[in-house]
């Protein structure tokens, strides 16, 4: 039996065991990421969603608004920001996604990202490390990959208008 998380589906593969971390790792990875983005999302959102009066909604039943009316009016308007900031996070965070793929993964490098090859390089003595200028260039590689990226989403969710100062003066 091979080590790692297996499960053994004798029904559907004729007895056959499988190792999810070898035979599926994408998929193992995939779903971890899933599970590790929607909590904070969830989070974020869900306090967006609860920070919403709920006179807008009473307001706008009472002037004949259905379900869709109130997603679009109400709901989505005000999880823009949220929305902008979870998009930009979560791509950047899956740029340099690097300690889950790694515990999972452990010493069996069939997904390898930048960052794993970057730690890989420099810090692995045992995967062939040492090479500092390698790792350092994979590693600037990202920062310069990130900066791109970053900026194109901020002005793809148009962030500064989120930014802008409030037209309201309060004394």
């Amino acid at each position: 039996m091979k080590e790692g998380c297996s499960i053994r589906f004798g029904l559907f593969f004729g007895g056959e065991t499988l190792n999810l971390r070898l035979d599926f790792s994408m998929a193992v990875i995939v779903v971890s990421n899933g599970l590790i983005g929607a909590s904070l999302g969830m989070v974020i959102f869900t306090s967006a969603i609860r920070s919403i009066p709920i006179q807008l909604f009473h307001a706008a039943r009472a002037d004949g608004a259905g379900s869709f009316a109130l997603i679009r009016y109400i709901i989505l308007p005000a999880l823009r920001w949220p929305i902008s900031y979870i998009t930009i996070y979560q791509a950047l965070a899956l740029l340099v996604s690097f300690e889950y793929i790694f515990l999972i993964m452990g010493p069996a490098r069939q997904t390898m990202t930048m960052a794993m090859l970057s730690y890989t390089k420099t810090l692995a003595p045992q995967i062939g490390g040492g090479q500092y200028a390698y790792g350092a260039a994979i590693a600037l590689i990202l920062i310069v990959i990130g900066i791109i990226a970053a900026l194109g989403m901020w002005r793809l969710t148009k962030m500064d208008r989120l930014l802008q100062r409030p037209r309201i003066e309060v004394r």
